[in-house]
């Protein structure tokens, strides 16, 4: 499988997915343990030991494909070079008195290359002109725009792009997550009352009733992205990655797991024209014949369309054909054509704009190309209307990290911290590091004096959560209200669960946001970001909440792939043998792992988490730590409150337990900057966490909780924010499984906050 794989700073994920219990975990240790007795302490000791000198015999108890796979998965995981991963092979070589594994960097790239799947194409160094593809029978091409000679006989010219097959790199994700995909295309119904995710949006819904019957059962979806990103700081050199994310998966694979399929490398950005052209012929010759592939058990010819394209705004008018965000028309999504007031700004009128539409747009690209002149914004004819069910205006969506986030959120900031002194900048600061926030909010929270250095998902916390307390206090009530209207907003698009009503106040809050915003902030604060927020709301509506589509996880990606350029020469040849390297070691894992021994499988699991020692299993839940039996106090206790309750002798107890990818804690394990332990409940109802009990022999899973009583924030805005009246000092017991969601605790000028998280996800 060709694919990007994110490593997340937290860990659960691989812990939660390990296939081994604790008694096995602990039984390892012990295994351990008993090996180091009698052993040399110290290295002198170890020199001088009879083992130093003497000669193996012990018996090597693997096959050559399980030490091939075991060393490839080590080089790719610590993201060796080709040198490196070469004298890794040649190390295990020199152990054994003769080779067993291949020897030399040639016979590796040969065995793990992907040539038949990767197509070099040639363009201008000058002018970005195409100029063909490598390997042709002709040797110099001449640029027909600036008569620059090229060599197109190698692919060792620095002005050039690669296109990758993705074929069997979809085939290889859908086969992993073969019951997932084929519940999703088989038995999931969408829904017309609330929006979980793409499938119950309503551009997605219209998408598969239009397919032909044959194809309604046999087909996935793409998101596409590129943006440029740059590996060394003195290099004028940009690469622009093309990914694919397959919306069929589940949520955390479909936005972990990225399929690469074109890389641009070169000193100017991508000719976009020539760049898409390309790719989308390559595309539609997959998505007209069909990729093989089985489904549990079954051949299927499946079928691949490209609905969502997800660009920041600086890669979404090239890729689109349009203007700018700072020029005439330049929404993308409407015929606002805007104003120049010292910036371009998009000032609200009595005039209603209309939509830009597919057909009409279409029509314009046509008309631009016969007339030369640009019509409404539109410059040029996109290659993506080529795309089989792509709509070319609504398939592009307005990306919740860059316009939101990065662009709105941060422009307000810059407003409000202009009429704040030193002294109160500096109370902020002090106020913002005491808040020990969960770790499923992903990053912990800096000071507000650095606030132009934080990153979006920085922004994202402070919006919905540390924004509410930390404003109130230090701007107007008119534009404290003003502020909640987006937060609110932000909040409600990024829920796991989007009822048709939410999303229409989601639509009024972002309407009223905008409405008020040239009042408070003046006419040019009415930046492109704040007019897009106009179009967001229907977005959702067409696509699904916005965590299912935003850059979060192509930013990432594009992270990674520069992790695997080591030099700064022929970068483009070490990302497409690291996406080679990860293609082959799919292959590898799939033939040699159904019949290998666990140890093995554990080992290639565990090569980048830390091994957790105590933790134990219980069905979907995961409680980590050492085991302590529950004592008769707290028997008693639960007796008391429930006499219908009898714990065995064999209960124990946990301080932390990981759900749904989510970790929650006790609130006895003092934290400085972390806090796990506020929860919410299906009921809506808030506890305060304690302690989690396993009584395996009767079946039985409970939290010792108190209550956490609450009230609104505000009787008219944003609801999810909660003052909290009272924690009681009373215990009380659940059911384990009643527990929704972790909630963020905000302790600010002695009064105590609480807002339950929108979602689970990590993106």
């Amino acid at each position: 499988m060709i694919f990007l794989q994110q490593i997340r700073d937290n860990g659960y994920n691989e812990i939660y997915n390990d296939e081994f219990d604790a008694p096995q975990m602990e039984q390892t240790c012990d295994v351990e343990n008993e090996n180091l007795r009698g052993r040399p302490k110290n290295l002198k000791e170890f020199i001088e030991s009879r083992e130093f000198s003497e000669k193996i015999d012990i018996k090597v108890d693997r096959t050559r494909g399980e030490i091939f796979m075991m060393l490839l998965k080590f080089s790719v995981t610590y993201g060796h070079s080709a040198t490196a991963m070469t004298n890794l092979f040649k190390l295990i070589n020199n152990i054994f008195e003769q080779p067993i594994l291949p020897n030399s960097k040639y016979i590796l790239d040969k065995l793990l290359s992907s040539d038949k799947l990767v197509e070099f194409h040639a363009v201008c160094s000058e002018c970005s002109s195409y100029i063909g593809r490598y390997g042709e029978n002709v040797t110099i091409k001449e640029c027909h725009l600036c008569h620059e000679p090229i060599d197109v006989s190698k692919s060792s010219n620095d002005s050039y792009f690669v296109l990758i097959d993705p074929s069997q790199q979809i085939v290889d994700l859908i086969q992993t997550h073969e019951h997932h995909v084929n519940a999703i295309l088989n038995e999931r119904i969408a829904s017309d009352e609330f929006i979980e995710d793409i499938y119950d949006a309503k551009m997605y819904v219209e998408f598969r009733d239009k397919l032909p019957f044959e194809k309604r059962n046999n087909y996935i979806t793409l998101s596409f992205n590129t943006d440029g990103a740059v590996k060394f700081e003195n290099s004028k050199t940009s690469i622009w990655p093309i990914y694919l994310m397959i919306n069929e998966l589940p949520i955390q694979d479909r936005l972990n797991k990225l399929v690469c399929c074109g890389l641009w490398f070169n000193k100017s950005k991508p000719h976009m024209p020539t760049y898409m052209q390309k790719f989308v012929n390559l595309f539609n010759k997959i998505s007209s014949r069909g990729i093989s592939c089985s489904i549990k058990g079954e051949e299927h010819l499946i079928y691949p369309y490209i609905l969502t394209v997800v660009l920041d705004a600086v890669a979404r008018a090239p890729v689109q054909g349009v203007t700018q965000f700072n020029g005439k028309y330049g929404c993308n999504w409407c015929l606002h054509p805007g104003e120049s007031d010292g910036a371009w700004v998009y000032s609200l009128t009595e005039i209603i704009y209309p939509l830009r539409t597919h057909e009409d747009t279409v029509k314009l690209m046509l008309e631009s190309v016969d007339s030369e002149k640009i019509k409404f914004g539109v410059k040029y004819p996109s290659p993506l209307i080529c795309l089989q069910s792509f709509d070319v205006v609504n398939g592009f969506i307005p990306d919740y990290l860059h316009c939101c986030l990065e662009g709105v959120a941060a422009q307000m900031m810059r407003y409000y911290m202009q009429n704040l002194t030193d002294v109160q900048i500096e109370l902020l600061d002090k106020k913002i590091l005491n808040i020990a926030v969960p770790n499923q909010v992903q990053r912990l929270s800096r000071k507000i004096s650095v606030h132009h250095k934080w990153n979006a998902l920085e922004w994202e916390n402070f919006v919905l959560y540390y924004s509410i307390p930390l404003l109130k206090p230090v701007i107007s009530d008119d534009k404290f209200r003003h502020w909640l209207c987006f937060a609110e907003a932000l909040y409600i698009i990024l829920q796991d669960k989007i009822t048709m009503a939410d999303l229409n106040k989601a639509n009024e809050l972002l309407y009223s946001f905008v409405a008020k915003m040239t009042k408070l902030h003046g006419k040019r604060a009415m930046t492109y970001n704040v007019h897009l927020l106009l179009h967001i709301g229907r977005s959702v509506l067409n696509w699904g909440p916005v965590w299912a589509n935003s850059t979060f996880s192509f930013e990432s990606a594009n992270k990674y792939t520069l992790q695997a350029i080591k030099c700064a020469r022929g970068a483009n040849h070490q990302i497409v043998r690291y996406v080679s390297l990860n293609h082959s070691l799919l292959i590898l894992e799939d033939a040699i792992t159904k019949g290998t021994t666990d140890e093995l499988i554990k080992y290639c699991k565990n090569l980048f988490t830390a091994e957790v020692k105590h933790y134990f299993r219980n069905k979907d839940i995961l409680y980590l730590g050492r085991t302590a039996y529950v004592c008769d106090e707290l028997r008693q206790t639960i007796l008391n409150l429930d006499d219908r309750v009898m714990l065995s002798d064999e209960a124990v107890y946990f301080h932390r337990m990981v759900r749904n990818k989510c970790l929650y804690e006790s609130s006895s394990l003092r934290k400085t900057r972390s806090n796990n332990s506020f929860a919410c409940l299906d009921d809506g109802s808030f506890i305060i966490i304690d302690k989690f009990i396993v009584d395996r022999e009767n079946d039985k899973e409970l939290t010792i909780c108190r209550q956490v009583t609450t009230k609104n924030y505000s009787a008219s805005s944003y609801s999810k924010i909660k003052i909290i009246d009272e924690i009681s000092k009373d215990q009380i017991f659940l059911d384990t499984k009643k527990i929704r969601k972790i909630c963020v605790y905000m302790k600010v000028d002695e009064r105590m906050y609480l807002c339950e998280v929108p979602n689970l996800i990590h993106y």
